[in-house]
């Protein structure tokens, strides 16, 4: 199995490359900029170019790595929430160099921020950045050298002498020319096969029925093109998207509607979007993509399908549970944001007016009957990990999968965008969408991948005839 894999939650970006917390192993530049989106596990990417990251957060940086490195802060006692002193998951300022616990615990670093406005701290729980005035997670040179000794503290490990440490850049730097040097060659390679590849693309259709018809552990990895194939809303097109509808609401960026925060303070504009998402009965139905998934079940060969949607249509083909990954989240369940009590979604369609004897016109945020607090769904908004059978499914299923199958997303956001690239070397790698990205596009595309242009639903019609499996989708769809 890829080493990857195994090593999925526990690399961090450090100021040249890309450290293993677990082997130790680093890896150069070139690599990082291959991987530093697989090994963000939130629902956005960290930004690489924070405005941030002042000369005073310098200053006091450099002065904390002194710190450390003299032992002039024990950082057994310096872990501490300055304000209620629990160890279990705190952030140091990195302007005045305060210890305080996260929003989790008792969220005094988010109340310190509301008071001083210093903007960037740093997690002793997993040594990610985080910048408040850009709500998202950062990647920085600058700071990078601090989540380095704090991670020697965290195991125990002496800091190095200087010498060493810059023996360790100078081999990096090596690695990262030589590295650049392969690069250039890989895409003078790619512009002599691209006629090739044209002329692959034009029969992948025949292609993938061939590879179907030799594979028996295929992964199909699913994205929001195959879910406005029925008919539900996708979230940027002007009009109709999803965002566009939520103007009235004077949100201050369209993703907050996904922003706990956000939430917490005014859930309504999120609810409105659930609404769009979920429907009443029989307002989206699964199409041809999702019943060729069925399919695939039905037929011994599909080992998980990895989605992005959140619509659930995937279980309305009757595709056993066990079988679907919602890396995102769903609709399904909604958990208590006070006390943690858990609710159907049936509870969720009442309050929004989505039932038969419910009225659409005056539903209401739904509240939890126990404690009345507000209750939201189990979908991942932006800064909240992703569900732990996500990771476990990605240690289980890659290492043997013999072909990929990715329909109606470009591949964009990660970590799902990353999951085509933890199969064994030589796995073959399918895209059936309207237009290529991610790993599929030209000037990276590999001979072992193929790419099928156009609508979902058709190409899968198209497949299942190819295959001789009209009379199994007929049987499906009568269902």
């Amino acid at each position: 199995m890829p080493e990857s894999i195994f090593c999925i939650a526990i690399h961090r970006v450090v100021s040249t490359g890309i450290r293993c917390l677990k082997c130790k192993a680093l890896k150069a530049k070139n690599t990082l900029q291959k991987k530093v989106k697989q090994m963000q596990f939130h629902a956005v990417c960290p930004k690489t170019d924070c405005p941030h990251v002042s000369d005073t957060i310098k200053a006091s940086v450099s002065q904390l790595q002194e710190s450390f490195v003299t032992n002039k802060i024990d950082f057994l006692e310096f872990n501490n929430c300055g304000k209620c002193h629990d160890t279990k998951e705190n952030w140091v300022c990195l302007t005045c160099s305060k210890v305080l616990c996260s929003r989790y615990v008792h969220g005094h670093m988010a109340e310190h921020y509301e008071e001083e406005k210093h903007p960037i701290v740093l997690s002793f729980a997993d040594l990610s950045f985080w910048c408040y005035d850009c709500n998202s997670y950062i990647i920085d040179p600058h700071l990078n050298s601090l989540a380095d000794i704090i991670e020697k503290k965290i195991h125990g490990e002496e800091e190095p002498a200087g010498p060493s440490a810059s023996a360790v850049e100078e081999e990096v730097e090596e690695e990262v020319e030589e590295e650049e040097e392969e690069v250039e060659e890989e895409e003078e390679q790619v512009e002599e096969e691209e006629e090739e590849y044209e002329t692959r693309d034009a029969k992948s259709l025949d292609s993938v029925k061939e590879l179907i018809e030799k594979s028996n552990n295929i992964i199909v990895i699913t994205g929001a093109g195959l879910s406005t194939e029925s008919g539900i809303p996708d979230f940027r097109t002007k009009g109709t998207g999803l965002y566009y509808n939520l103007q009235k609401y004077n949100l201050p960026r369209p993703t907050a509607v996904f922003e706990l925060d956000y939430f917490k303070h005014n859930p309504n504009p999120f609810y409105t979007l659930a609404k769009e998402l979920i429907g009443k009965e029989g307002d989206f139905l699964p199409n041809m993509g999702h019943y060729f998934i069925r399919l695939l079940e039905s037929k011994g060969k599909l080992v998980r399908n990895f989605t992005q949607n959140i619509d659930g249509l995937e279980f309305k083909t009757g595709i056993d549970h066990d079988k679907v990954v919602q890396c995102h989240g769903t609709f399904e369940t909604a958990t208590c944001q006070g006390c943690s009590k858990k609710y159907p979604l049936e509870f969720i369609k009442e309050q929004l007016g989505l039932t038969a004897k419910s009225d659409s016109n005056n539903w209401k945020v739904p509240k939890c009957v126990e404690c009345d607090e507000i209750v939201k769904s189990d979908i991942v908004f932006f800064g909240e990990g992703l569900p732990d059978r996500f990771f476990k499914c990605i240690k289980s299923d890659f290492g043997k999968c013999d072909c990929v199958i990715v329909m109606g997303t470009s591949l964009t956001v990660y970590p799902v965008a990353a999951l085509p690239e933890y199969v064994q070397s030589g796995t073959a790698r399918v895209l059936i969408n309207r237009e290529r990205g991610g790993i599929f596009r030209k000037s990276i595309i590999k001979p072992t991948d193929h790419f099928v242009a156009g609508s979902i639903g058709e190409s899968c019609k198209i497949l299942c005839e190819k295959l001789g499996w009209e009379k199994d989708l007929d049987k499906l769809l009568s269902k």
